[in-house]
C-alpha cells in the first residue's frame, strides 16, 4: 500500500480541521441597505386598477445601521406630496412610524 500517501492525506484533513475557528465560521454578514433609491416609473408596470399610476415619483432614503433600520418614504400624485418615516428594529423591539403630508 501506499502508506506515505494516506499519512500525507490523514495529516492534511486535521490541519485544515484544526486551523479553522468556529467564532470565524459563526460569523453571518448582515446586508446594508443604507442609499437613495428612486423608482423608475418607466420602466415598471405598477398601475392601479383604474390605469393611472399609483403616484408620479417614489424616492426611498434608508439609513441601515444596526439594529436600527430607518426609511423616509417620499412620493409625489399630481403635485401632491407625502413623506413618511419608518424606523424598523431587527433585535424585535417595537417599529414606529410618522407621517408628514405637504403639498406643492
Amino acid at each position: 500500500m501506499n502508506h506515505p500517501l494516506i499519512a500525507f492525506c490523514v495529516y492534511f484533513c486535521l490541519t485544515i480541521s484544526v486551523a479553522q475557528d468556529p467564532k470565524q465560521t459563526a460569523v453571518t454578514t448582515r446586508p446594508d441597505l443604507s442609499g437613495t433609491w428612486v423608482f423608475n416609473l418607466s420602466k415598471s408596470d405598477i398601475g392601479s386598477r383604474k390605469g393611472s399610476p399609483l403616484y408620479d415619483e417614489l424616492t426611498l432614503t434608508i439609513l441601515h445601521h444596526e439594529p436600527e433600520l430607518q426609511i423616509i418614504r417620499w412620493l409625489r400624485k399630481k403635485k401632491k406630496e407625502t413623506t413618511q418615516r419608518l424606523v424598523y428594529y431587527t433585535d424585535k423591539r417595537g417599529e414606529s412610524e410618522s407621517n408628514n403630508r405637504r403639498q406643492q
